[in-house]
């Protein structure tokens, strides 16, 4: 601590006119001792809100140079009241003993008013508002049954008393202040843990959603893929149809074969004429069984180039040939000129055009379907990423504001302390403007005692109530820690139903590879049974021809 007041001397004990009525060396240095540890914590105060200043924010050159002046203003202000202090002990040593020695008492100085203020203060000391170093500076007299103090110093000491009480209130108002910008600064980190909770919430909700409409598709998958099973049940009925009518025109092309050998100036044989449906499809069939029996049809009246492509066509128009082979089943499919047209009411393989359109009009349509799914993923993921970017600038703008807020109470402290400068120099002001006031000041006294306790009791109930903020801020941060685990565990449920939607998805592909592997079986199938026709068809030819 900074010394207030000098070290006393043996030169500086006969300042005097009477040297008997002087303090000794040992009295004065004592008293400075005492002065200086009832203004020890204005002095402490002072110093820590210097460090305050100082260390908590970075300062310029300016800044630190003004608050370095305000604590030297503060302290020069706390060492002329140490001074003003210890003349008046001084002045009240040498009337006690003055008055002791029955010598005549100054001006102000008398004895019933030293008389009543001893009992004041022997009161005070009973009821234990004043501890006994406060006492001290009037416990030095000649005579114990006639130690008395005055009013003047007395109130001094008093009021210095009650400016110590003051300084110590307002630490411990800063104090609770603090604690309630602590608990202020933890309501605002746990309303930023509950705000983040909550968008983990909405993001949890939003990946339900859409592992909800994944799902969703998924069945819709699979109901196609069952539709399209009973497809492959009714093309199948169609061929079993399409394959009696053929057995049924061999046989008959097998029963008629004489009559066509005694006509040779025949264009062409009964063989290479398509044989009439005898169970015509219902308009209401699919488009890959119609477009399946028109290619069977044609195949009879084509050549033996064709090698069984007319029935390469899938039953499902998604899946259309677009390969040289559809072409040569259309060239072959088509009738040359040389070969006369059937007859009306045939079926022809003038149709596939039409129905090569409409596959490519089926493929136009699902390759636009692609794009604008693509397009709907891309623009949601431009909405995404422009709400990121709105939340980082409102982020951005919350740090802002924030640190405008801690310049604004750094200036707001910087203000603070230069009134409380100035307070204590007008309170300096005031203490020598107070000396012609002492008997209403008196009674002003008492009552600010009163003040002070009144004061002490509503510091203990801020204390209290300070504890009990640290209390509600515990249970909030219990709180956060709680949803925090809840927010882990929802995310845990999150990433267990992303497995098991991985896994579905894998499943529906392990699926759409079956369905490939039902059509290349289909096609095989096909296949074959347009080897057995053309084989049959052949050996039709090799008896016409033997016979012949």
């Amino acid at each position: 601590m900074a010394m207030l007041l000098p070290t006393i001397t043996e030169r500086d004990t006969f300042t005097s006119q009477s040297t008997d009525l002087e303090p000794d060396i040992e009295w004065k240095n004592t008293t400075i001792k005492q002065i200086e540890a009832l203004l020890r914590p204005a002095v402490d105060e002072a110093k820590a809100q210097r460090d305050r200043g100082l260390g908590i924010y970075p300062l310029d050159d300016a800044t630190r140079e003004k608050i370095c002046k305000e604590y030297d203003r503060t302290i020069e202000g706390i060492r002329r009241l140490a001074q003003e202090q210890l003349m008046h002990a001084l002045e009240q040593e040498r009337q006690t003993r003055r008055w002791a020695a029955g010598g005549p008492l100054d001006v102000g100085w008398n004895e019933t008013l030293a008389r009543e203020q001893l009992g004041i203060l022997d009161g005070i000391k009973r009821k234990g508002s004043v501890q006994q170093h406060d006492l001290s500076v009037v416990q030095h007299s000649v005579d114990d049954q006639n130690r008395d103090t005055t009013d003047g110093p007395s109130r001094k000491r008093k009021e210095a008393e009650n400016r110590l009480k003051e300084a110590e209130a307002r630490r411990r108002d800063d104090e609770i202040r603090r604690k309630e910008q602590e608990s202020r600064r933890k309501e605002q980190e746990v309303n930023m843990k509950e705000e983040e909770t909550r968008r983990k919430e909405k993001y949890v909700k939003r990946r339900e959603e859409e592992l909800r409409r994944r799902e969703e598709d998924l069945v819709r998958r699979e109901q196609e893929a069952i539709l399209k099973g009973q497809d492959e049940d009714f093309l199948k009925q169609q061929e079993e149809m399409f394959r009696r009518a053929a057995e049924e025109r061999k046989r008959q092309d097998s029963m008629g074969s004489t009559s066509d050998i005694s006509r040779p100036t025949a264009g062409r044989s009964h063989a290479s004429v398509p044989p009439s449906n005898p169970w015509p499809i219902p308009k209401s069939s699919s488009t890959a069984s119609s477009s399946s029996w028109t290619s069977s049809a044609s195949g009879w009246s084509s050549s033996g180039r064709s090698n069984g492509s007319a029935y390469t066509q899938t039953s499902k128009p998604s899946y259309a040939p677009s390969t040289p082979t559809a072409t040569s089943s259309h060239t072959a499919s088509t009738p040359s000129p040389s070969m006369k047209p059937p007859p009306q009411g045939r079926s022809t393989g003038g149709s596939t055009p039409t129905q090569k359109q409409k596959q490519e009009e089926v493929k136009q349509k699902e390759a636009e379907a692609k794009r604008r799914e693509a397009e709907a993923k891309r623009k949601e993921e431009e909405k995404r990423l422009e709400a990121e970017a709105k939340w980082k600038v409102a982020e951005a703008k919350r740090k802002e504001e924030e640190a405008r807020r801690v310049a604004e109470e750094a200036r707001r402290k910087e203000e603070e302390a230069r009134r409380i400068a100035q307070e204590a120099k007008r309170m300096a002001e005031e203490e020598r403007r107070k000396e012609e006031e002492r008997k209403r000041k008196e009674a002003e006294n008492r009552l600010k005692e009163a003040e002070a306790r009144r004061r002490d009791d509503e510091i203990r109930r801020k204390e209290q109530e300070s504890r009990r903020k640290e209390q509600e801020v515990s249970m909030k941060e219990e709180e956060t820690r709680r949803k925090e685990e809840d927010i882990k565990r929802r995310e845990e449920e999150l990433r267990r139903r992303e497995e098991d939607l991985v896994r579905r998805e894998q499943e529906a592909i392990l699926k759409g590879q079956d369905e490939d592997f039902l059509e290349q079986q289909e096609e095989m199938f096909r296949r074959r049974l347009a080897t057995v026709l053309l084989r049959d068809r052949h050996t039709h030819h090799s008896i016409i021809t033997d016979s012949q």
